[in-house]
């Protein structure tokens, strides 16, 4: 058997006695049981033992497959066959049987230790067939052959015996068609990089499916690589449904295989069953020509089938085509010429895929009900969440592959940490694919509680694959411990395909690394096509624009197999290349055998054209299973609520197909995993965890990140975190809590005005004189009398005995209080020696207005540079020009500074081009001068940071990603959903848990309200369908509480859900008023007289209230939107002062003649109010315009 990982639990019967036999030793698992060495008590001779696995043991389905291969293969006895010889029962009634013990090894690894001779496979093949003949004609067939499967038996001086094992998913024949009692029409059973067409399209199969992966078997052995393949499953599948086999490379072949044997795999892996050998023995007796050097039975079929090939095409197209039919390996494929001709059409062969199903299809007779108006029903993601992640544990524990597979990638989708312990276990899977998916689902969760299992496990793997794929794990949860194990690898492997993706690992992970060089000077000297895909696959994920264009050169080329370049056109469209998208969408937009693939991978670039194609493909459950595998996948990527309900209705009502219900759940997981209540459900739960973690850096990101939550969350919160032991926690927490723009942030931060650290205390004054200023605008009192009274005496004695930068400070905050009892400290900061005091002073100056107007322009000539760019950038941010000859000379200069000059001298409206040197310094190998340059993109207008940040999205470094946020957190909100929310997206799948919780906070917060679903005619159900079950309520949840971490354990009952294909029951008139926050977050620009479901009007304290939590999240346009509609019914005082309000915010936005209309829009608003403060206010904002 392959080298696999034992799970520990397994060693608990070595020792003990079973049956006649001692077991002594474990060989390995597989997905149904455990094969061990075990002795004949009597005879003394060994053999093997395998037991069913106690997970399975108690699925039945499971247990009669286990009975029926000890059945089958003990009754046909054949040379080529396992010989089994005994089964029993344990005690605690799982089953066994006893087979022969093989020394030697699997073709896997036959084939992983180089290219085999031709004499090898000659005999190898030979010896799979008569194995095949004895069981066909016994009437059984595999359905699961692959190498892993094939076992090669040394013996001394003889040429190796070939071993056919595991016919646990083998079928009886029927020559009536039907299927066998152990499996059902619409299952996709065995493993998809062997699965013919007609296997994968779940219906009726006979012995040719046998011959078909034998196909797959011939092409690994004469090239080492399997001939289809894909990065996900349904691209697998997909591939072998209509992707034409490429021409193979003479140069993967060993010297002496011969090239005729093209023909041979060709024929053996032809779409249509009819094209295939209808025996193994016409195979192999082509086999025995082909090392005769005869005429092959396959040459003479590939003649006549391209030639009724070319018949078809001519007659299609109307021209006459000249094709020589000669050595395969050597002309044109046919299939290039015919897609020049109708493109589309021809995509994968006349006698491929298109024509399969035509031929298959059922005829469903479809009863269309009458036009209906659905009425909206509120779908409970977090319930639906919690079903779809019940049927990924039970995924989990499946006796077949794909299942397991599936499910761990799906839960890993999620970025949830709390799912490491479902995970975890699948670490001990036996199959080393499964190991290797686990890993990369731990990293992509972010969860360092799986680090020492991971270490475990790369100490102790076999599979060099598996130790592979837990060192990168490791590196990306941040354990360097590995780092040397990749530099060996990298450096020298006897495995040239493992060495390389070490060396590409490395550079990922450790941007500038020396395996780079390795890696460039490979591809200098000359790869094989297929390793520079792969360098340029790899490159291009992390926004390297030289392989992106690469890519995009490949996908111009117009005789590559259509597969590669879906491949590389899904790759580029992630990237938002248009070629990418533009390639997919030409494929989507006719019909076609691709036209799924392709709209399932434009919604996995976020691109919902292809949406409608997906709904009508997974509605019907005529299509094939692989068509709605795809199709639900496609609809977790960019799919609604709605999408959601159709998916739970499906699982709802039991769909049989495992993989099926896998996916769907998968889709669920995702959708629900992007749906803004769980994102900021999941958010503010790992927030108050992570408040109370070892590790400092954790909580200083939870601080962060506690910025953008709601404020009246985030206080108390914060309020804790001023009391951290480590000041950078102390620090950001002062930050962020000048954020909020509330009352209760001053009481906080006044308490922490005298802490021990100078930093801290900085940044608490500054934070101080931020919010007053926010509460000022908005007409708000910051405090009562005597706590401003408190406060400032605090500020008094801090601007008296703190060192020059506090006093500057506490003098500033005094100013904003309006306290202008220090303004002399301002005044002393301002001409002080220390240039690092006088920039802060500088910063600080705003003030006081009027020192502001005559000393900015005075330090424009200090003798320092930094001071005079400091005033420079003052002024600037004022709207004033007086500092453009200082910008420009920071422009010439380059770096960071001459970053922020540039964006300044756009905002005044100069015509510049931007600095070059930061795109190369984003490239380097320091972390710090990459977080520094994407700190200074802040100054550039959106635009032109864009770039950038696509490019740090994807930095090695989390302090680079991090700052991506800060970025972006500072837009306005309109520049933030159009720009942002992309970037934003990237992050929130980001490895590293902080980054994801706050990117998916603020996906939440900018991704735009779905308006409501239109009326639509229900969609046709085939005639037959079992009626819909009655509606039943949504179920609620209390968002103003954070969910508890989830009880894994805990199973849902999904008959308790609401059956979301039946309309809603109106809402009672009390139910109205708690909606109402909802309508107006859904639907800012609706009239506020407009009536709710009740029938009640929209009050002027609910509107008030929803326009406050826009302000305060600085939302200021979907504010006014709000508070303009509400005005056309209510122009009171209190609409137009937020109103006023809300524009003047939003002109400290904005710039030059924008700035001015939105000024003199506040005006207008503060004109209607008519009160003391509107004219203070008036007055202001005149001055400004002036």
């Amino acid at each position: 058997m392959a080298d696999t990982q034992v799970n520990p639990s397994a060693e608990s019967l070595i020792g003990t006695t079973v049956g006649d036999y001692k077991i002594i030793d474990i060989i390995g698992q597989g997905g149904m049981g455990t094969v061990y060495t075990a002795e004949h008590q009597q005879l003394h001779h060994l053999t093997a033992c395998k037991v069913l696995r106690a997970e399975v043991a108690n699925h039945p389905e499971t247990v009669e497959r286990f009975l029926q291969e000890a059945r089958f293969i003990s009754r046909i006895r054949h040379i080529n066959l396992i010989d089994i010889f005994d089964i029993g029962e344990l005690p605690d009634k799982r089953l066994y049987y006893v087979m022969e013990k093989l020394n030697g090894r699997t073709l896997t690894q036959a084939i992983r230790g180089g290219k085999l001779p031709f004499a090898a496979i000659v005999s190898i093949t030979n010896q799979i067939c008569a194995g095949l003949s004895a069981a066909h004609e016994a009437g059984l067939i595999h359905r699961d052959l692959k190498p892993d499967n094939l076992f090669l038996v040394e013996r001394t001086g003889e040429e190796q015996l070939l071993k056919i094992m595991d016919f646990g998913v083998a079928k009886v024949m029927d020559l009536s068609g039907a299927d066998g009692k152990i499996t059902r029409t619409g299952y996709l059973i065995g493993t998809p990089q062997y699965m013919s067409p007609e296997q994968i399209n779940g219906v009726a199969i006979d012995k040719r499916s046998d011959i078909y992966a034998l196909g797959v078997i011939l092409h690994e052995m004469c090239t080492g690589t399997a001939p289809f393949r894909g990065d996900t499953l349904g691209q697998m599948l997909i591939a072998h449904l209509q992707q034409v086999l490429p021409t193979i490379d003479p140069k993967l072949r060993n010297e002496d295989v011969p090239a005729g044997i093209e023909w041979i795999i060709r024929k053996a892996l032809a779409k249509d069953p009819n094209e295939r050998y209808s025996s193994v023995e016409e195979l192999s007796a082509d086999m025995a020509r082909l090392a005769k050097g005869e005429p092959t039975q396959a040459q003479a079929w590939y003649k006549t089938y391209q030639a009724r090939e070319l018949q078809v095409i001519q007659t299609l197209s109307g021209n006459t085509i000249n094709l020589p039919l000669g050595q395969p390996s050597t002309k044109k494929r046919l299939i290039w010429v015919a897609a020049t001709l109708l493109p589309g059409l021809l995509l994968c062969g006349i006698g491929g895929y298109l024509w399969y199903r035509h031929r298959n299809a059922p005829v469903v007779v479809q009863q269309v009900k009458a036009p209906v108006k659905p009425k909206r029903e509120e779908i409970d993601m977090l319930a639906l969440r919690s079903y779809a992640l019940q049927v990924l544990q039970d995924g989990l524990k499946d006796a077949d592959l794909q299942p397991r597979l599936l499910s761990v990638s799906a839960i890993g989708a999620s970025r949830d940490t709390r799912h490491h312990t479902l995970l975890e276990p699948k670490l001990l899977d036996p199959e080393p694919v499964v190991q290797v998916q686990a890993a990369g689902a731990l990293a992509q969760i972010g969860s360092k509680a799986a680090i020492p299992s991971l270490l475990k496990l790369h100490e102790e793997a076999k599979d060099p694959k598996v130790a592979l794929a837990t060192a990168e794990a490791l590196m990306k949860l941040g354990d360097r411990s590995v780092q040397k194990y990749l530099e060996q690898k990298a450096k020298k492997d006897p495995d040239a395909k493992l060495q390389l993706l070490a060396a590409l690992a490395l550079e990922e992970l450790l941007p500038g690394h020396t395996p780079q060089k390795a890696v460039q000077t490979r591809i200098k000297k000359g790869t094989t096509p297929e390793d520079s895909l792969l360098i340029w696959t790899r490159r291009a994920k992390l926004g390297d624009h030289d392989a992106q264009q690469q890519l995009a050169t490949l996908l111009g080329e117009t005789e590559a197999p259509i597969g590669r370049q879906i491949q590389i056109a899904a790759l580029l469209a992630k990237e938002h290349i248009e070629q990418g998208k533009t390639y997919l969408a030409g494929i989507a937009g006719k019909p076609g055998p691709q036209q799924i693939l392709a709209a399932q991978l434009l919604c996995a670039a976020d691109d919902p054209s292809g949406l409608p194609l997906l709904r009508t493909t997974f509605g019907d459950a005529a299509r094939a299973p692989v068509e709605r595998l795809l199709a639900a996948d496609g609809l977790g990527s960019c799919g609604t609520r709605k999408d959601a309900g159709m998916l739970a209705k499906a699982l709802k009502d039991g769909e049989k197909s495992p993989l099926l219900r896998q996916a769907e759940a998968g889709a669920i997981l995702r959708l629900a995993s992007g749906d803004p209540a769980v994102l900021n459900e999941q958010s503010l739960t790992w927030a108050q965890a992570a408040l109370s973690n070892d590790d400092w850096t954790v909580r200083e990101s939870a601080v962060a990140m506690l910025g953008d939550t709601d404020p009246q969350k985030a206080i108390p919160l914060l309020g804790q975190a001023m009391k951290d032991q480590r000041a950078e926690v102390r620090k950001t927490a002062a930050v962020t809590l000048g954020k909020t723009k509330v009352k209760g942030a001053i009481a906080v931060l006044g308490s922490a005005i005298a802490d021990a650290n100078r930093d801290v205390r900085l940044d608490v004054l500054r934070s101080i004189g931020k919010v007053s200023t926010d509460l000022k605008k908005r007409g708000e009192q910051a405090m009562d009398a005597g706590t401003q009274a408190e406060l400032q005496k605090a500020l008094v004695t801090r601007a008296d005995t703190g060192d020059a930068s506090e006093q500057v400070m506490a003098a500033a905050t005094l100013l904003r209080l309006g306290d202008d009892s220090r303004r002399d400290k301002l005044k002393q900061g301002l001409a002080a020696d220390d240039p690092e005091v006088k920039q802060l002073a500088i910063s600080e100056v705003s003030a006081d207005p009027e020192l502001s107007r005559t000393a900015l322009t005075t330090l424009l000539a200090d003798p320092s540079q930094a001071v005079r760019f400091k005033a420079a950038c003052e002024l600037a941010e004022q709207g004033k020009p007086d500092g453009k000859a200082v910008l420009k000379d920071a422009l010439k200069s380059g770096g960071t500074d001459g970053f922020r000059a540039y964006g300044l001298l756009k905002k005044l409206g100069e015509s510049v081009e931007p600095p070059k040197d930061l795109a190369a310094l984003l490239s380097g190998s320091d972390p710090a001068v990459r977080a520094s340059v994407v700190e200074a993109a802040k100054s550039l207008p959106v635009a032109d940071a864009v770039p950038l940040l696509q490019k740090a999205v994807k930095d090695s470094a989390p302090q680079v990603r991090k700052q991506v946020i800060d970025v972006i957190s500072d837009w306005p909100p309109a520049d933030g959903t159009a720009q942002g929310l992309p970037l934003l997206k990237t992050l929130a799948d980001d490895n590293d848990v902080a980054i994801r919780s706050r990117a998916a906070l603020l996906v939440a917060q900018l991704t735009p309200k779905a308006p409501p679903e239109p009326e639509e005619v229900e969609a046709p159900e085939p005639t037959g369908s079992a009626p819909s079950a009655p509606s039943q309520p949504a179920a609620t949840v209390d968002m103003a509480t954070p969910a508890p971490v989830a009880d894994l354990s805990t199973r849902v009952d999904l008959a308790s859900l609401p059956d979301l294909s039946q309309p809603a029951p109106a809402p009672a008139p009390d139910m109205a008023a708690p909606a109402v926050a909802a309508a107006a977050e859904s639907a800012p620009a609706a009239p506020a007289e407009e009536e709710d479901k009740g029938g009640k009007k929209l009050k002027l304290k609910q509107v008030l209230s929803q326009a406050e939590k826009y302000l305060s999240r600085g939302d200021y346009q979907k504010a006014i939107q709000l508070l303009e509609s509400a005005r056309s019914s209510d122009s009171s005082k209190e609409i137009m002062l937020q109103l006023g309000q809300a524009y003047e915010f939003w002109s400290e936005q904005e710039s030059g003649a924008k700035q001015k209309a939105i000024t003199k829009k506040a005006i207008e608003a503060y004109k209607q109010v008519k009160n003391a403060e509107a004219k203070a206010r008036i007055q202001d904002l005149q001055s400004r315009l002036h």
